[in-house]
């Protein structure tokens, strides 16, 4: 064997021998860069490359320059890379050098960086989880057991297992928005005092509540409802249906009042009038017996005067008989004057208990009753059931006035 063939430029010839040992690792000379050929390690320094290809072997790079071509199974050490394909890299690229500093990365897991180590993941984790932040790190969290936003100095929105959309601050749950609806830790307010001068409409704006749709808006509390808005604009409170027609409807089961007005100024309580003109009109009307609508009385209002009105309909009554024994009547009443207790100021009329014992009907209530507090429950009296006791005592007087008249007249004669 005369040589082994080798190609430099355009020259070709063979390299003697006698010039090689036998594992061909005697140095040679190409231009300005020192090879050592060998059959296990090919080591290249200060060598400039162009669209070279390396595909096999364990072949380090140091200090070089590669433009071009595909680079596999390599070490490469302080490399400038430009248009060249890389695949299975030993040491990976750090964070200033353009790489992860990482071999793998969790397959779907989300990079989060951290200065100029190595790049962080957060793993998806169970499903329904989200991407939170406990204040220093990026954790994948579960919203229904969160318990590690202590620290948190904003809001964080939480989608829970099952579904729910919850909203802490500094750690404190605030809101929770589920598929049955929105429920606040803490009172809504409205804190832009913006003042509305446009029409209502489908429109969001500041500080209203709006039901979009033509059903009710409706408030609760613990669970229960307290009253609504219907889609007609009419107010139920402890009713979800009207009663009559009204504009509002208030309904109370327990036997406390339905509705008590209080007017800290000692002004007017409530105002009642009607849309225009002078004409009588029903201000108030009362009934009995449910939603029979028992008429019970009104109070009308006409141009200049109110009428206090009870039934006195003679449909509504029978054994209908005159009155006997009213002079008598009138006779055991007990008339008084007196000084309320509350402020000093005169008065006339009766005991209640003692009207009672003549005229039951004018007296409501009971002699010295109390609640189950022990708080009095004072008895009333209404004066106009006397009228026809008065009437028909007068009218008794007046017969016997008559009947002394003939009787004189006869015994002038």
């Amino acid at each position: 064997m005369a040589g082994v063939p080798y190609t430099f430029a355009t020259a070709s010839t063979t390299i003697p021998l006698s010039q090689l040992d036998t594992n061909f690792q005697t140095p040679i000379t190409i231009g300005a860069t020192n090879m050592n050929l060998g059959q296990v390690v090919t080591t290249i320094s200060s060598l400039t490359l162009t669209n070279v290809t390396i595909s096999s072997g364990n072949v380090t790079i140091t200090n070089a320059i590669i433009t071009g071509g595909t680079i596999s199974n390599t070490t490469l050490t302080n490399v400038t890379l430009a248009n060249a394909t890389i695949s299975s890299v030993f040491n990976p690229l750090t964070i200033a050098q353009g790489g992860t500093n990482v071999s793998s990365i969790t397959a779907n897991a989300v990079i989060i960086g951290n200065g100029t180590s190595s790049i962080q993941t957060v793993s998806p984790g169970t499903a329904g989880n989200v991407l939170t932040s406990n204040g220093t790190n990026w954790v994948s969290q579960a919203g229904g057991a969160v318990t590690n936003i202590a620290n948190g100095t904003s809001n964080v929105a939480i989608l829970s297992t099952n579904g729910n959309v919850t909203s802490y601050v500094n750690g404190v749950l605030q809101s929770t928005l589920s598929s049955s609806g929105l429920a606040l830790t803490n009172s809504l307010k409205f804190n832009d005092s913006t003042t509305q001068t446009t029409a209502f409409t489908t429109t969001p704006v500041i500080n209203t509540i709006n039901s979009q749709a033509a059903t009710p808006l409706i408030f609760g509390i613990n669970g229960t409802e307290a009253f609504r808005v219907d889609s007609s604009q009419n107010v139920r409170i402890g009713t979800t249906s009207t009663i009559a027609g009204e504009k509002l409807s208030v309904y109370q089961s327990a036997a406390t009042w339905a509705m008590f007005i209080q007017n800290n100024a000692n002004n007017s309580g409530l105002g009642i009038t009607n849309g225009s003109g002078t004409g009588t009109y029903t201000a108030l009307a009362f009934y009995n017996n449910g939603t029979s609508f028992s008429a019970c009385g009104t109070i009308s209002i006409s141009g200049s005067s109110t009428s206090y009105l009870t039934s006195s309909d003679y449909r509504l009554k029978e054994n209908i008989a005159p009155m006997t024994g009213a002079l008598a009547q009138l006779q055991a009443l007990k008339p008084i004057t007196y000084k309320w207790k509350t402020d000093g100021s005169d008065g006339q009329g009766f005991i209640a208990h003692e009207l009672a014992e003549v005229c039951p009907q004018a007296v409501h209530g009971k002699k010295d009753a109390i609640d189950d507090k022990g708080n009095p429950i004072y008895q009333g009296i209404d004066t106009s059931k006397l009228v026809a006791t008065l009437t028909a005592a007068i009218q008794e007087l007046n017969a016997k006035v008559e009947a002394q008249a003939e009787q004189i007249k006869a015994l002038i004669g």
